[in-house]
């Protein structure tokens, strides 16, 4: 036979409790007890998690409803200058409002062809969610692309639930921010030229914050 292994399921405490103020305590109403829920995990005492219990899976809840429609009444655009020079950029924002939560599966870049000069607009969307890994950190966050992409009068479809990209809906809560970035390529703009970007997707309930 093999040997008994013997797992001690003694309970001990798992956090001092010195510092634990009445608001910390879950239904403790002023000069009264509260509860503070705790349960057993690998045969040892730990306090419950109620926010990974019962607040996050509402995002599932969230995204069976739609509130609104997200689309082009969303959109933004931003416009470089006659004689902007190669390599500069504007920025244009779409930052979901307090209160809301947004499920987009599309998002549309679009920008016009070449001009005469060979001027163009290279796109690029940055996601504040996503913390930026570059050595210089984008304030916006990170970008979709490692690559800008050249939509040269062909707009680039991005959906979102494919394989390949994020196999998923992008869900932003409120405050969360994607921004386009437009980039003067081939030579300076003979022409104001403009870039737009379209979310699609709707507006869910918002249930954890």
């Amino acid at each position: 036979m093999g040997e008994r292994r013997i797992v001690d399921k003694t309970i001990r405490p798992q956090q001092v409790l010195t510092s634990l103020s009445p608001a910390q305590v879950t239904g403790r109403p002023a000069n009264q007890l509260g509860v503070l829920p705790i349960g057993v995990y690998k045969g040892s005492a730990a306090f419950i998690d109620l926010d990974k219990l019962v607040n996050q899976p509402l995002v599932l809840a969230e995204k069976a409803y739609a509130l609104d429609r997200i689309d082009d009444r969303d959109g933004k655009q931003v416009t470089l200058g006659a004689g902007a020079a190669v390599d500069s950029s504007g920025r244009e924002k779409i930052t979901v409002p307090s209160g809301e939560v947004w499920f987009l599966n599309r998002i549309v870049v679009s920008a016009p062809a070449a001009d005469a000069g060979g001027a163009y607009l290279s796109v690029n969307v940055r996601i504040s969610l996503w913390p930026d890994t570059a050595v210089t950190p984008d304030p916006d966050g990170k970008a979709y692309w490692s690559a800008d992409k050249e939509p040269l009068g062909t707009p680039v479809t991005l959906d979102l639930p494919a394989q390949g990209e994020l196999g998923e809906e992008l869900r932003l809560p409120a405050g969360s921010v994607i921004t386009l970035v437009a980039t003067v390529k081939g030579a300076a703009l003979a022409a104001d030229t403009t870039a737009s970007i379209i979310p699609y997707g709707r507006k869910g309930k918002a249930l954890v914050e």
